[in-house]
């Protein structure tokens, strides 16, 4: 791959100056994602996926980070359950609530 550095040192500059006009523009979303009274707030960028926002989450609260697939984030009634998915496809807004709890594990 060929990297063109002189685009990017241009268009880097005019960005910077653009996002300080355009604040609804920016690509980061402050969430604060609750669970069992504790609170952890962080800034993500929008396209991060769901996982990174539990793991990170479980690293704040001190839980186990291998345990992210058991647990799911709620924003309003809605359950973010596709690990995959980002924080812009499931249109969660800036300074949202989020809230973590373990995934109901059906009994076999």
């Amino acid at each position: 791959k060929i990297l063109l550095g002189n685009h990017n040192s241009n268009g880097g500059d005019s960005m910077s100056s653009q996002a300080e006009e355009v604040g609804q523009e920016k690509n980061t979303v402050t969430l604060t994602i609750i669970s069992d009274g504790n609170t952890y707030t962080d800034t993500f960028n929008i396209h991060e996926k769901i996982r990174k926002v539990i793991h990170d989450a479980l690293k704040a609260f001190n839980i186990d980070v291998s345990q992210v697939p058991n647990y799911v984030l709620r924003y309003g009634n809605q359950n973010l359950d596709d690990l995959e998915r980002s924080i812009k496809d499931y249109g969660v807004q800036n300074n949202a609530e989020l809230f973590l709890a373990p995934r109901r594990v059906g009994a076999g």
